[in-house]
């Protein structure tokens, strides 16, 4: 059986589940199997909790929903009551409850679906209660809909400012006064002169030239790259490939002498946002702080590299 098939029916028989129980089934490390389940998270034939068991979102098949329940006892004190009260009524108005029950509401995302009613107040639905109120409107965001009435709307074209010159005719009247009379306007476009804005040339960024040397170099596919801080933290989305074909990963790439264990976890906390594996890229030296919390806490989860 593929390696994929193989997870997606341990998920469907035994889940919702995480990393470290697919890596004992594979007998493979949890980073191996934290990258299959990204695969099929992609695929769309899993999904992953909003909420954490010890710190790590748990996986599921569609259908498994109800045994979500597991995640109670890792909720917040707050959470939970959302979550009781919730449960209890089943739908809440956003509006009438307390201050920090809403705020409980909006982090529980496993299991209070939001939407608007007709008069486009917020709402929240218990997850497992299929039925609608008859007067909802079901909206995929907190966002309130915009009613834009419609505009004639007319383009505006500036007009060419012109320079008249006026020509004067002279004749005398039967008194022998001299009259002086306008004559016609010639009317002559204004000319504006043009100033050459200079075109300023970005320094050369030698620590992303270097990354993206490494990358092509390792037959990286690079899909996404985003300038964090200009010459010092970047972060690309790229397919690595394995032995099980073309892998989504984050890669965290950062220039800077001393790597802290502050910049481990914080690559860390990146990739469980996006639901991806990490690949740290650095140039520095680790601290002993480092050191010890890539040891301790990122085996399995994090490929460190230093180039």
């Amino acid at each position: 059986m593929e390696i994929h098939d193989k997870v997606l029916a341990f998920v469907k028989a035994k889940g919702p589940v995480i990393p470290m129980q697919v890596a004992k089934e594979l007998g493979k490390d949890t980073f191996y199997a934290g990258a299959i389940l990204s695969e099929l998270l992609n695929k769309k034939t899993i999904k992953i909790s909003s909420a954490k068991v010890g710190g790590t979102p748990v996986y599921y098949s569609p259908g498994q929903e109800e045994k979500l329940s597991m995640l109670y006892n890792g909720l917040p004190q707050k959470e939970k009551e959302a979550y009781n009260l919730l449960k209890e009524k089943r739908v809440l108005k956003d509006k009438e409850t307390e201050p920090a029950i809403r705020v409980a509401l909006r982090a529980i995302k496993d299991f209070a679906i939001p939407y608007y009613n007709q008069a486009q107040e917020i709402m929240w639905r218990w997850y497992l209660y299929k039925e609608e109120p008859s007067a909802a409107v079901q909206t995929p965001t907190l966002e309130p809909p915009i009613t834009m009435q419609a505009q004639n709307l007319q383009t505006i074209i500036p007009q060419t400012t012109l320079q008249a010159t006026v020509h004067e005719s002279q004749s005398v009247n039967s008194s022998g006064i001299l009259q002086v009379k306008p004559a016609i306007r010639d009317a002559e476009p204004q000319r504006k002169e043009t100033k050459k804005i200079p075109v300023r040339k970005e320094p050369v960024d030698a620590f992303i030239n270097a990354i993206r040397a490494y990358l092509q170099n390792n037959h990286i596919q690079v899909i996404e790259e985003k300038i964090l801080k200009k010459n010092k933290e970047y972060e690309i989305t790229a397919k690595v490939p394995s032995n099980i074909g073309l892998l989504e990963y984050v890669i965290i790439a950062k220039n800077k002498k001393k790597v802290a264990d502050s910049d481990l976890s914080l690559a860390h906390n990146q990739g469980q946002l996006k639901k991806m594996p990490i690949i740290f890229l650095t140039n520095g030296e680790f601290s002993k702080k480092a050191n010890d919390y890539k040891e301790r806490n990122l085996k399995g989860f994090m490929v460190i590299k230093r180039i």
